[in-house]
């Protein structure tokens, strides 16, 4: 309520201000922040709520905008067209760093108060602690431009006697985050470990040293970032995570020619690529699949994507100390060191055991390291599957491909056949 409140106010102090309201997840903000914003804001200031761009016009020019950030990606690239009067960020734990960082250099609109809010739940001794809160250094430049308040729910005059008498019901750990607001480490990150000292590697510009095997994770999409991982399994079997490719808008050939690059670079000749088995399923309209399309131009087997037997061996690696994750990697670093389980649904504060699933958006490298540690531990590295790489390989792939491409054509009428070797469109 009160960040909805400060949006309004800062629309109507500011004529022509435009703010943005973010939060994680867009469904859960269309259905609390924004029905919230739409309960208090009288609908006679309202000009026009164009709901296709999410974009709220008020009589006075003041325009509200707002929009789902879990997918960092995606959102950035949203973001850093804007200029900003003001931001507010709901469920801010649910936010990464780098998404406040940025909307606060877009902090630009003239004759406004250029500022950001948020609102949150202790999450433990996360960015929103370390910069309102304890205002450390490190993330702090300017201490007085940072102001936090802790407000404990029963501080909350409005709140039915009988409903504090049912928050004091709830687990200790539950009461302490939600209820008491206390910052103490929270369990709700997935993995544990020392990640600065202990996982955290150097930069790589050749094969990590006494490399004996490499594979390359692949998590494909268009709208959203397309990843790959590579790999590295060392004699001693530690796993090096040695380099990336993360980029969105990229086709199914774009992705391979960068994989492909990356190969030449480091002079790979033997690998093992593994995909999302979800990309086996064909397109309605095309009548071929991700995984097809991509063989055309590299080799790829499917993969497993079970999540839960996934995230216990890549704990196991990290207990162990055989996981590395190279500077190269650094979407890998910033995905795995903040993935998180979901939230109970905080109007009910209620905790499934046994249901945890992971939050959904920023996974995409991850995802490549999962097929990779999955298949090590299904298969074996004696059992994997190398694919050679050679010039001349991906010459026959290439002539292979091309050859399949100007038949489908064919078949399609869009060219004819001349004689043995010669086609024309």
């Amino acid at each position: 309520t009160m960040g909805v409140l400060e949006v309004i106010k800062l629309s109507l102090l500011y004529p022509g201000n435009f703010g943005l309201i973010a939060r994680a997840d867009t469904k859960r903000l269309v259905m609390t922040t924004l029905a919230e914003l739409e309960n208090y804001l009288p609908s006679k200031l309202v000009a026009e709520h164009n709901k296709h761009r999410q974009l709220i016009t008020l009589f006075n020019g003041s325009q509200i905008a707002y929009m789902g950030v879990a997918e960092e990606y995606d959102a950035k690239d949203k973001i850093q067209s804007m200029n900003l009067g003001f931001f507010y960020i709901d469920q801010a734990e649910e936010v990464s760093y780098d998404i406040f960082v940025l909307l606060k250099g877009r902090l630009r609109k003239a004759n406004t108060s250029r500022q950001g809010f948020l609102t949150c739940n202790a999450a433990g001794k996360n960015w929103i602690y370390k910069v309102f809160i304890e205002k450390d250094p490190d993330y702090v430049s300017n201490p007085e431009d940072y102001q936090g308040w802790v407000i404990k729910s029963y501080e909350n005059k409005y709140l039915p006697q009988d409903y504090i008498a049912e928050l004091n019901k709830l687990p200790e750990s539950i009461k302490r985050r939600y209820v008491d607001c206390e910052f103490d480490d929270w369990e709700g990150f997935i993995f544990n470990a020392k990640w600065e000292t202990e996982v955290f590697d150097r930069a790589y510009y050749t094969i990590p040293e006494n490399s004996e095997f490499i594979f390359i994770g692949i998590d494909y999409a268009y709208r959203f970032p397309s990843a790959a991982v590579f790999i590295a399994v060392t004699k001693d079997r530690k796993v090096i995570a040695f380099d990336e490719i993360y980029e969105n808008k990229l086709t199914v050939r774009e992705l391979a020619d960068k994989i492909k690059e990356k190969i030449a670079y480091y002079g790979i000749l033997k690998y093992t690529a593994i995909i999302d088995p979800a990309t086996k399923q064909k397109n309605g309209i095309t009548g071929t699949s991700v995984y097809e399309e991509l063989n055309m131009y590299l080799p790829v087997i499917l993969g497993n994507n079970s999540i839960s037997a996934s995230i216990s061996r890549i704990q196991e690696l990290l207990n162990k100390g055989k996981l590395k994750i190279s500077v190269n990697c650094r979407n890998l670093q910033r995905e795995i060191k903040n993935w998180q389980w979901q939230d109970a649904e905080k109007e009910s504060l209620e905790i499934e055991k046994g249901k945890e699933k992971p939050r959904e958006g920023n996974d995409h490298a991850i995802d490549c390291l999962r097929y990779v540690v999955n298949y090590i531990y299904d298969v074996g590295l004696s059992e994997r599957k190398d694919i050679v790489t050679p010039g001349e390989y991906f010459a026959k792939l290439e002539k292979k491909r091309d050859i399949m491409f100007r038949r489908r054509l064919r078949k399609l009428g869009k060219i004819k056949y001349i004689g043995e070797q010669s086609w024309m469109l």
